[in-house]
């Protein structure tokens, strides 16, 4: 089991009706204190490509559930930048996990 981290969610700039950034706008960044990081397994793409797939997920004791959107990055010490991959689960009383995913290469 590892320690508890604290990480930054990075909510991309909001879009126009056009797909482009929106004007004066910016990142919206804050910080997720007392996550625990799970690292799950990879997977490599070797057939005409050359890129790996890591998969993990964040644990959450209950207490707020974050505000976590499936746009959002997640940036976690000493593991680099991940994608959101999906909704926030929601475990009752037990806490929540969100799922990540990066790619490499």
């Amino acid at each position: 089991m590892s320690a508890l981290l604290d990480v930054v969610v990075v909510r991309p700039r909001p879009r126009g009706q056009h797909g482009d950034p929106a004007a004066n706008t910016s990142a919206g960044r804050f910080d997720l204190p007392g996550v625990m990081f799970a690292p799950g397994g990879t997977r490599e793409q070797t057939f005409g490509q050359n890129t790996v797939s890591f998969d993990a997920q964040l644990y959450i004791e209950y207490v707020d559930i974050p505000q976590v959107l499936p746009k959002d990055r997640i940036e976690v010490p000493g593991q680099g930048v991940f994608q959101v991959e999906g909704e926030v689960q929601v475990w009752g009383d037990f806490g929540c996990v969100i799922n990540l995913s990066k790619v490499t290469g």
